[in-house]
């Protein structure tokens, strides 16, 4: 099945994605400059790590890095290994953003991966999980992860703490596009500018 999806496409996704990892180590190297010296900006930095191994609210906004609407259709986010994530021992799922999941996985039942890494092309299964809200006057909240597939797709692609991973996902569309940044080469970048 390799290129089924358009060689074009993962070229115009990886060219992509490279200009948004350059300015994601830009914004890096920023935010050491406002964490190492916060007295000389306006706001305080906000550190948050993801986790998909803790009692943290997924649903909480802060959960999902940068999750962003560009448009009614075009969905993206980001997420960073922890450690827990990076285990290569014990499986872990991939929550979806709330919009993501309340949006444009609706009734989908599968994803199938897009990426230029390992194992481009293969299926993963979407599970949903309705839990009560504490609030009673509201909706139970739903929540939406990948399962079978999507550990394979984290063994054969090695993912280690602090690695950062981008997804896009297209409303409509059962093709989740997936890049890796290696937190080594945040490190390489950060260490000529510092």
């Amino acid at each position: 099945m390799v290129g089924s999806y358009g060689t074009n496409n993962h070229m115009e996704f990886k060219k992509m994605n490279l200009l948004k990892s350059f300015n994601m180590l830009l914004q890096y190297v920023a935010d050491d400059e406002i964490a190492e010296n916060p007295q000389q900006f306006d706001q305080q930095p906000i550190l948050a790590e993801n986790s998909a191994n803790s009692d943290e609210n997924i649903n909480d906004p802060a959960f999902h890095e940068n999750e962003e609407n560009n448009d009614e259709s075009l969905y993206k986010w980001e997420l960073t290994v922890s450690k827990a994530y990076a285990s290569r021992t014990k499986s872990q799922v991939l929550h979806f953003p709330p919009k993501t999941a309340q949006f444009v996985l609706r009734d989908k039942e599968y994803l199938i991966i897009d990426t230029p890494h390992q194992l481009s092309d293969i299926r993963c299964t979407i599970k949903t999980y309705a839990r009560k809200n504490k609030d009673k006057r509201r909706k139970n909240i739903v929540e939406k992860y990948l399962t079978k597939g999507w550990y394979n797709w984290v063994l054969a692609n090695k993912l280690n703490k602090g690695d950062k991973l981008i997804f896009e996902l297209q409303r409509g569309s059962n093709i989740l596009h997936v890049d890796i940044v290696r937190f080594k080469n945040y490190q390489d970048f950060m260490t000529c500018f510092l």
